[in-house]
């Protein structure tokens, strides 16, 4: 598990800055019981909503197609 959150920040980390263009992030990490949750956040646009409706019904990119897979290996959720 401690792979999955690494390699779901480090994929985050890789994309702001090549798809938002900001320099910097916010993240947070919680932990209560057997529950992780992770949230990362940049400082500029994010994904506009036309771009982030056509990724729910078309499918999403690799990188996030991937990381999709590795939170469903753990029965996760992960939200966009």
């Amino acid at each position: 598990m401690e792979l999955v959150v690494y390699r779901l920040v480090q994929e985050c980390l890789t994309n702001i800055p090549r798809h938002s263009g900001s320099k910097c992030a916010s993240i947070s990490l919680f932990r209560a019981d057997n529950v992780i949750s992770l949230e990362i956040q940049d400082a500029r646009r994010g994904i506009p909503a036309e771009k982030l409706k056509l990724l729910q019904l078309q499918g999403a990119g690799v990188g996030i197609r991937g990381m999709f897979e590795r939170v469903r290996q753990f029965n996760g959720e992960m939200e966009i």
